[in-house]
C-alpha cells in the first residue's frame, strides 16, 4: 500500500505566505520519506483553502519537490474553460517533469459554485459537457468548440509529458453510475464518508475498472483522518481540538447561509467517535498502523492518503507525523506487500 497527502490547505491563523511556506516544507519531508503524492483539494470563498487557484500553487511546489507527484483533487470542472485547463495542465506536466496527477469533478459545494454565478443544478450538465473537451485538448492538441459564429478550431501547441495524458483521478463519496464511468475509463479514485460505503464503493470501483493508458490496476485511495503522537493520550488531545476546527470550517458556508448540510463527507463531532467509527486514525504509532491496517482490510485499497497539518496543526506536528509514517507505519505496510508477493 502506497501513502500520500491530501490537503485542504486550511486558513491557520498564521499568514497566508507562512502557510503556503509551510506546506512546501511539509511536501519535501513527505518526498523524502518516500509518499507518493501531494493532492490538493480546490475550494472558493471559504476559510477551509487558501488555494483558489490549485495551478498556481502546484507550479511553486514543482519547484520545491523533484519526485512526490502533485496534483488537484479535484479540479472543479463546471468552474472552469476547458481550453485554457488543458493548456494549464500540460505547462503544469512539463514544470513538474512529468509529475502530475489529474483529478476532476463537479464540486461538492452549491455555495462556492453559486459564487461563480451559474446554477449548482447545471454542474452535472457542465461536467458532461466540458470534460469530452478538455480529453480532445490534451490527447490531440487541439479543441472543436462552438463560437458565436460557428465552430472554432482552437489549437494547443503543447502536449503533457505523460502520454497520452496524467493519470485522472475521480474521488467519490459513494457508488453510483458516474463511479462506474469513472472505473470503465481506467481512471483512479480515492473514497470519503462512512467505512462501509468506502468499502462498496471500493468493490464496485474494482468490479467494473477497466484498464486505460495508466495501467491494469487502479489506485484505490481512502482518505482519513489521522492524529499520530508519543501517546495515545496526546494524540487523542489534539485531534479532538482539529477535528472540531476542521469541521467548522467544513460547515463554515452552509452555517453562514442557514443551511442544513447532509453530507456523507462532514465526519462526526468528536473524536472518540470519529475514531471508533472509522473516519479517523488517533493514538501512538502502534495504535494508528493497527487502525489503518483494518481500514485497508476493510475497504480493500491500496493508497491511503491523510493531511498531516490539517485545520491549525503546527508544521512541527505535520513534520513529526511525516517522520513516524516514515519510520514506524510505512514499513509495516511495506512488508506486508512484500509477504503478498512471496505467497
Amino acid at each position: 500500500m502506497q501513502f500520500g497527502i491530501f490537503d485542504h490547505c486550511e486558513r491557520s491563523g498564521r499568514p497566508p505566505a507562512e502557510t503556503y511556506q509551510e506546506r512546501f516544507a511539509l511536501a519535501q519531508r513527505a518526498e523524502e520519506a518516500g509518499f507518493y503524492a501531494y493532492h490538493l483539494a480546490e475550494h472558493h470563498g471559504t476559510s477551509l483553502s487558501l488555494v483558489p487557484s490549485p495551478n498556481l500553487f502546484l507550479a511553486a511546489l514543482a519547484q520545491k519537490t523533484k519526485t512526490l507527484r502533485l496534483g488537484a483533487l479535484v479540479y472543479l470542472l463546471p468552474l472552469y474553460d476547458p481550453y485554457r485547463l488543458a493548456q494549464e495542465v500540460c505547462m503544469l506536466d512539463h514544470l513538474s517533469d512529468g509529475r502530475v496527477e489529474l483529478g476532476i469533478g463537479r464540486g461538492a459545494n452549491p455555495i462556492e459554485l453559486g459564487f461563480f454565478g451559474f446554477d449548482p443544478a447545471t454542474a452535472k450538465q457542465r461536467f458532461e459537457d466540458l470534460y469530452p473537451l478538455l480529453m480532445q485538448g490534451l490527447v490531440d492538441g487541439q479543441m472543436s468548440r462552438q463560437g458565436p459564429k460557428g465552430m472554432i478550431e482552437a489549437p494547443i501547441d503543447s502536449r503533457p509529458l505523460q502520454k497520452p495524458y496524467p493519470p485522472i483521478w475521480y474521488p467519490s463519496a459513494g457508488g453510483g453510475a458516474q463511479l462506474i464511468w469513472a472505473a470503465q475509463q481506467g481512471f483512479h479514485t480515492i473514497l470519503n464518508g462512512p467505512l462501509e460505503s468506502c468499502a462498496e464503493a471500493a468493490k464496485l470501483f474494482r468490479d467494473n475498472f477497466q484498464p486505460g493508458p495508466h495501467g491494469t490496476q487502479p489506485k484505490i485511495g481512502i482518505t482519513r483522518y489521522v492524529y499520530v503522537a508519543d501517546t495515545d493520550e496526546e494524540a487523542l488531545q489534539r485531534g479532538e481540538a482539529a477535528l472540531r476546527y476542521h469541521r467548522a470550517n467544513l460547515l463554515k458556508l452552509a452555517n453562514e447561509a442557514g443551511y442544513t448540510i447532509a453530507s456523507p463527507v462532514i465526519p462526526p463531532d468528536n473524536i472518540a467517535q470519529a475514531v471508533s467509527e472509522g473516519w479517523a486514525a488517533a493514538g501512538s504509532p502502534a495504535t494508528v498502523r493497527e487502525q489503518i491496517a483494518a481500514m485497508a482490510d476493510q475497504v480493500d485499497i491500496n493508497y491511503f492518503v491523510f493531511a498531516p497539518m490539517m485545520a491549525d496543526l503546527s508544521l512541527e506536528w505535520g513534520l513529526r507525523t511525516i517522520d513516524i509514517f516514515r519510520d514506524e507505519i510505512i514499513p509495516a505496510f511495506t512488508e506486508t506487500e512484500k509477504v503478498r508477493v512471496r505467497a
